[in-house]
């Protein structure tokens, strides 16, 4: 039995600190304004009266309420695309962020298209059973 005392050497088996990875050690508020919670995104517009949005970043627990005030469908176009090539999906509120943003352009009578999800984005909004994808 190893005991973690002054001399002994600090690990994942003997620092409960360590055990869960990089976050473990790192405070939400850390965690928030952080490369880790910084969300951002650039959008265009084309003649044919298109707008397409291109976010950036991690969409998680901390960075769902960044990522819907990056849009605005009462100002937007009628037909919106937002290309999730460089977009994470984290957790489950990141689906939820995603089900509600696909909402206010829904209620707004705008139509919301997704392109280019990663494989793993796909899967996890199937298993959610969200119809985005």
């Amino acid at each position: 039995m190893r005991i973690c005392g002054a001399s002994a050497p600090r690990d994942c088996a003997t620092d409960p600190r360590r055990a869960f990875g990089p976050y473990r050690s790192r405070p939400l508020r850390q965690l928030r304004s952080s490369r880790y919670g910084r969300i951002r995104a650039t959008h265009a517009e084309d003649r044919a009266g298109h707008k397409t949005y291109v976010p950036r970043g991690t969409l998680f627990f901390a960075s769902t309420t960044r990522f819907h005030e990056l849009f605005d469908p009462a100002r937007d176009l009628a037909s919106v695309t937002v290309d999730c090539s460089h977009l994470l999906l984290a957790d489950h509120s990141a689906l939820a962020a995603l089900q509600g943003l696909a909402e206010r352009y829904r209620k707004a009578g705008k139509q919301l298209r997704m392109k280019n999800l990663s494989e793993r984005n796909r899967q996890l909004l199937s298993r959610a059973g969200i119809g985005l994808a």
